[in-house]
């Protein structure tokens, strides 16, 4: 599909969401103004064209962005470990080329890890991280990561996205951290059905989550940050490249001008074929 008719197409399906939901307020209505509805029912009709609104938003992301393959995550493969030998999938140690299975997972102690999924996305962990493999998202459960063309899961929160690169952090107190690097992230809960409106959070900006999955105040990142975070532990070091990375010296560029590109995006790290 080339781009003139891909806009058209989003275009015609925008339309079509905001026809469906002016029709959802008439149905609830009756044809009659919203201010005769007596506070209950205005309530209840309001919730529900904010449930369909939000779902439609989130498949709408994904019908606009579509992956680049539309493959499941079933296997993660460490392809890189830095740092020592304390990495490990089941509680058991891992070396490279150890693959991790569905339901299960890779976790470190003082090492740090670059995994490939079979769907080409990849994750890099920090020290003292652990990460589920997930069919749906990759579920960081401890520590810090930096997700590359998956959807990741911390708590009860589900971040939807395509093509993008962003971290995610979950400390020892289960408060959480998303901050987006490159594309754009919509954060939503999982079981909160009546209040399904993602966040959206555009490269540049980050979000606090608290352990019961309460979503904070979208923030934009400070130069001070971002130069923090590349020249971090998820990205010094490593040899092989993550997919996307090639992208991020173009965003820095573009949103942090001012800011010298890190040796780690200037340096033309190898990228590895797909190891499955």
């Amino acid at each position: 599909m080339n781009d003139k008719l891909r806009l058209r197409s989003w275009v015609n399906f925008k339309k079509q969401i905001l026809s469906l939901t002016q029709r959802i307020k008439l149905a609830g209505n009756h044809g009659e103004p919203t201010k005769t509805l007596t506070p209950g029912r205005t309530l209840r009709w309001q919730s529900l064209v904010s449930f369909i609104s939000g779902l439609l938003i989130v498949i709408a992301l994904g019908w606009h962005n579509p992956p680049a393959s539309a493959q499941r995550i079933s296997q993660a493969k460490i392809v890189e470990i830095l740092g020592g030998n304390q990495a490990y999938i089941q509680n058991k140690p891992a070396q490279v080329n150890a693959v991790a299975t569905l339901g299960q997972t890779v976790s470190t102690k003082q090492a740090r890890v670059n995994l490939l999924f079979n769907n080409n996305a990849g994750v890099r962990l920090g020290q003292n991280s652990a990460l589920t493999v997930g069919s749906r998202c990759v579920r960081l459960r401890s520590g810090r990561s930096v997700v590359s063309g998956a959807q990741g899961c911390v708590g009860s929160i589900t971040a939807v996205t395509r093509g993008t690169v962003y971290l995610m952090e979950v400390d020892e107190n289960e408060q959480a951290q998303v901050k987006v690097l490159q594309g754009e992230v919509a954060l939503s809960e999982r079981y909160n059905l009546w209040n399904p409106q993602p966040i959206l959070l555009r490269q540049g900006q980050g979000i606090n989550i608290s352990p019961e999955g309460v979503l904070g105040t979208v923030i934009d990142l400070s130069k001070a940050e971002i130069e923090k975070i590349f020249t971090g532990a998820l990205f010094e070091g490593f040899d092989i490249e993550i997919p996307g990375i090639d992208k991020l010296e173009e965003v820095l560029n573009e949103q942090f001008p001012q800011i010298e590109i890190p040796d780690v995006l200037r340096d033309n790290l190898p990228s590895i074929p797909n190891p499955f």
